[in-house]
């Protein structure tokens, strides 16, 4: 993530009931880790239904989460004059193409009686598994297949 960027964080329910209250006092926290020290970017008590939804804003290496100052419009810049006399090209750096949204062939543990398991097994056993999308590590493996890609994009 990119630091001074603005992000959603949601988390998907797909029983309807959250992630506290019936079955237990469930909440979640997310920390960055800085050169300052853990910093919390966004928490949630877990009382929602089908989805929650939190915006952050990634701290700098200080440490500040707080989302960048908007006093004034940055100007537009200005188009220089034309110079009469040659000037050295700058050097043109290739950037690689961002990689498609995918699921990856990694393995996660689902619980002791149904073990590691894959992206591919979860696509066909999501009615009843889906809910693993909801943990992050499975999100982070299987982003097609828990329908997370634009949680994963800046």
């Amino acid at each position: 993530l990119v630091e001074g960027v603005e992000y959603s964080f949601r988390i998907n329910d797909s029983f309807g009931d959250g992630i506290c209250c019936g079955f237990g006092s469930g909440n979640y926290k997310i920390y960055s880790e800085t050169a300052a020290g853990s910093v919390l970017l966004v928490e949630g008590e877990g009382d929602f239904q089908n989805v929650d939804t939190k915006t952050f804003v990634v701290p700098s290496s200080g440490g500040s989460n707080t989302a960048p100052e908007t006093s004034a419009p940055i100007p537009s810049p200005v188009t220089p004059s034309p110079v009469t006399t040659p000037q050295t090209p700058s050097p043109v750096v290739a950037t690689a193409p961002e990689a498609p949204c995918q699921d990856t062939t990694a393995t996660f543990t689902v619980d002791d009686s149904v073990g590691d398991r894959d992206c591919s097994w979860l696509a066909l056993n999501e009615e009843r598994f889906g809910y693993l999308c909801a943990f992050i590590d499975v999100a982070a493996k299987c982003k097609v297949t828990c329908d997370v890609c634009l949680l994963f994009t800046s």
